[in-house]
């Protein structure tokens, strides 16, 4: 089906879905294919999502996504988009099995479309290896204050110890840093941190008042 929207909403139940899973290798993977699909939903394109046939479904999409999960959304209106809960298919029984939690599934998953609409998950932590990820990393937008805070301080932390860029590097020792890539390594910490109260300001002014389907383009990235 060919449905242009121009509107996305995240529910409390999406964001919690995705909480355990941001641990995983393939994590990326998977935001990666729910950007495609918001992005190619808001370009016109054709997508891949399905409905139901039990009748206490009906309304609900699923789209396949890695790592066989399933991203249940709806559209509350014609060119609004809600995602709402990501899970394993075997929640609403697949080819003849586990069909008995169809009923608890189809509840499960009204409860989630009810559920409040959420900006961001507000994340308490965000991994990276390097400075010059921390730009442009896909959940610098989603996370907490106290969140932001703990990076800075990590940030404040490897400035004071380098000790991200020695086993970067593999060396030893800051002696054994090469100059060109302890400035490089500097120059990176310096944006990295202005990212980091830049996003604290933007809470703070609450400029972030609903999701947009360019909030997704950055969940694109490799």
């Amino acid at each position: 089906m060919n449905r242009q929207i121009t509107k996305v909403e995240a529910s409390v139940g999406f964001w919690n879905d995705l909480e355990p899973l941001r641990k995983e290798r393939w994590y990326p993977d998977l935001r990666r294919a729910i950007a495609n699909f918001v992005t190619d939903l808001a370009a016109g394109n054709p997508v891949r999502e399905r409905g139901f046939s039990n009748p206490r479904l009906k309304g609900i999409m699923h789209l396949n996504l890695p790592k066989d999960l399933r991203l249940f959304h709806v559209y509350p209106d014609s060119d609004t988009l809600r995602l709402c809960l990501v899970a394993d298919h075997k929640v609403y029984g697949f080819n003849g099995k586990h069909m008995g939690r169809e009923a608890a599934t189809a509840d499960k998953i009204w409860r989630g479309v009810e559920m409040p609409v959420a900006v961001s998950p507000f994340w308490k932590n965000l991994k990276w290896k390097t400075p010059a990820e921390v730009c442009d990393h896909p959940e610098l937008a989603e996370m907490s204050v106290d969140g932001l805070r703990s990076l800075i301080d990590d940030l404040d932390q490897e400035a004071d110890s380098w000790q991200k860029l020695t086993r970067h590097l593999k060396v030893d020792g800051i002696d054994d840093i090469p100059l060109k890539d302890f400035e490089t390594w500097s120059d990176d910490l310096i944006r990295a941190q202005d990212c980091a109260y830049n996003s604290l300001e933007t809470i703070a002014k609450n400029a972030r008042g609903k999701l947009s389907v360019d909030d997704f383009s950055v969940w694109c990235e490799p």
